[in-house]
């Protein structure tokens, strides 16, 4: 099972080209969120009995996409739950937080339990644990080891594995 999920993730990951607009890339990488959580541990907590909540920051494509694909789905035996999120009030009850666009200003948002993704060029130098990356015209993800650490998440050798890039300074 697990092998099969990885078979799933990897052909997302090599096989469909970035080019392909910006409605197919957001369900690109609706689909990369979700199997990352799949690939997650989340910290013990009264958090993790309640439902995963995603938290979408400027991306309404990728929040609607996201939508779509785990409507009636769970991860880990928890409902999904999206929701889009105003970057200023980034709540404690969000899992899971896309920070989509370009903007490398300001601090990406860390707490215990917070697995933080992105896009921008810099993210994971400014503590986001994976980021989206466009190379051979296809979406590619890296991760900072370090930071998922700090959040007290662990990501899976599995998923680690298939990331372009990985920081673990």
């Amino acid at each position: 099972m697990v092998l099969r999920l990885c078979a799933a993730l990897l052909l997302l990951v090599l096989l469909i080209p970035a080019g392909w607009g910006e409605e197919n890339e957001a369900e690109v990488k609706a689909a990369l969120l979700y199997n990352f959580a799949k690939y997650v541990e989340w910290p013990d907590s009264g958090r993790t009995r309640g439902p995963l909540v995603f938290g979408i920051v400027n991306s309404d494509g990728v929040a609607e996409s996201l939508q779509r694909i785990s409507v009636g789905r769970t991860v880990a035996g928890r409902e999904v739950r999206v929701v889009v999120v105003d970057p200023a009030e980034v709540h404690k009850e969000v899992d899971v937080l896309f920070i989509g666009g370009n903007d490398d200003r300001g601090e990406v948002p860390r707490a215990i339990g917070l697995l933080s993704v992105g896009e921008s060029p810099r993210f994971l130098e400014r503590g986001g644990a994976i980021t989206f990356v466009r190379r051979e015209a296809k979406v590619r993800f890296d991760i900072n080891v370090e930071a998922a650490t700090r959040a007290e998440l662990r990501i899976s050798s599995a998923l680690i594995g298939l990331a372009d890039r990985i920081v673990r300074r």
